[in-house]
């Protein structure tokens, strides 16, 4: 209870919550599946695709200081509340709202994203989607400058924080030549300096390795000890549960299926749904002979005959890589084979190259020096698109291989 000293006749006021969620239900935009058909006057057109309702009727209620975890399977709705919350719906993403969002006892309703801005903070899900400065100083100082920060100020917050979270051999990087996991902590590193009250993580631990991940934890841990209010999505709980939430909020089609405690959330969460610690996975099993089936998922790859193995389909040979002739190199002099058949886990931290190496096997980077063979040809010889009807790949984010604007259009 807080109180005020204007209050003449002594009663208190309770303190509002930093976040309340009252009756939220949200449906994006509908899109017209055909649009071409509009141009025919002897076709009719189709109606516009009903898109069903992304969060429905989402209440919560949390103190300011507290963490709370936003758990669920992908496309419950956890990232679409998120954007709910920063003020991206309905600002940026159009729909059907409904429903009343208030932070620290004012509602957000006809905000600005400027206004929100300095409230709350938000680490995107995919940070390719956050980055847009060419270096790691301007991206950081990104926010500062459209706040008319003094440049004196910017340049003292922007080394404190490079301190803070361990970045300083970042400064002066090109953020395109960072791993997605790199940008990641830089766009942490951005959201920190404008220091909001609120904090939002969209799966922040998705792209980092073991390190940054630990790093990141210390950060939100120290977030959470300075009284700011920290709210988490995150498919894989595992990790977010180190950081002991004060509450948890578990999605399924939408809708919320639980608000509670920590203790309560692992007593009824599905480890199908969720990826839960190993002992609260092993509670939900009672026949020993399901553990393996939950906890072992092996990769299957198809069976080839011994002389296929033998022959190598992909072949790097000493390979060196660097950006351009100034920046640091990158791959240094690597050599492996990948057979037919096999399955290969390419391992590693943030920045050690691991997708670098991966895009010179489609070409989308030549090696500075060394060669990569596809089927004993050297693929300097071959273009992108001859290599990608051989090689099918799967990029870190998501955004950069989608270009239509229906799935029906994107497969087809």
């Amino acid at each position: 209870m807080t109180i005020h000293a204007d209050n003449t006749d002594g009663t208190s006021t309770p303190t509002p919550p930093a976040v309340l969620v009252e009756n939220l239900t949200f449906r994006y935009r509908s899109l017209d599946d055909e649009p071409e058909t509009k141009h025919h006057k002897t076709v009719p057109a189709e109606p516009p695709l009903e898109q069903p309702q992304a969060i429905e009727d989402i209440s919560f209620s949390l103190p300011a200081g507290e963490l709370m975890l936003i758990a669920g399977p992908s496309g419950c709705g956890k990232s679409t509340l998120l954007k709910c919350l920063n003020g991206l719906i309905p600002n940026s993403y159009h729909g059907t709202l409904s429903g009343q969002i208030q932070l620290g006892g004012r509602t957000i309703k006809g905000s600005t994203l400027r206004d929100l801005a300095l409230q709350v903070g938000t680490m995107l899900q995919d940070p390719d989607k956050q980055i847009i400065a060419s270096t790691v100083e301007q991206e950081i100082a990104f926010g500062m400058e459209n706040m008319n920060t003094p440049r004196a100020e910017m340049q003292e917050r922007i080394a404190g924080v490079l301190e803070q979270l361990h970045l300083e051999h970042y400064k002066g990087q090109a953020t395109f030549a960072l791993s997605g996991g790199q940008r990641q902590q830089v766009a942490a590193a951005g959201i920190l300096v404008m220091n909001p009250s609120l904090y939002l993580f969209d799966e922040p631990f998705a792209n980092l390795d073991a390190r940054a991940v630990d790093e990141l934890e210390e950060l939100i841990a120290g977030l959470r000890a300075r009284g700011h209010t920290v709210i988490i999505v995150e498919h894989r709980v595992e990790e977010a549960l180190r950081l002991k939430p004060d509450k948890v909020l578990l999605m399924k089609d939408g809708r919320q299926v639980f608000f509670g405690s920590t203790r309560d959330f692992l007593e009824i969460a599905d480890p199908t749904q969720v990826k839960l610690p190993i002992e609260s996975t092993l509670r939900t099993v009672s026949d020993p002979a399901e553990v393996r089936a939950l906890l072992v998922r092996p990769i299957t790859t198809g069976v080839s005959s011994v002389s296929e193995q033998d022959k190598p389909i992909l072949v790097f040979e000493n390979v060196h890589y660097r950006y351009s002739s100034y920046s640091e190199e990158i791959l240094h002099g690597v050599s492996c084979q990948v057979r037919r058949g096999e399955t290969i886990a390419l391992l590693g931290p943030n920045g050690s190259g691991k997708t670098t190496m991966v895009k010179q096997a489609l070409g989308l980077l030549r090696p500075t020096s060394g060669s990569v063979k596809l089927y004993g040809e050297d693929t300097r010889r071959l273009s992108v698109a001859q290599l990608a009807a051989r090689i099918g790949y799967v990029f870190q984010s998501p955004s950069a291989m989608l270009f239509a604007s229906t799935v029906r259009k994107e497969v087809s």
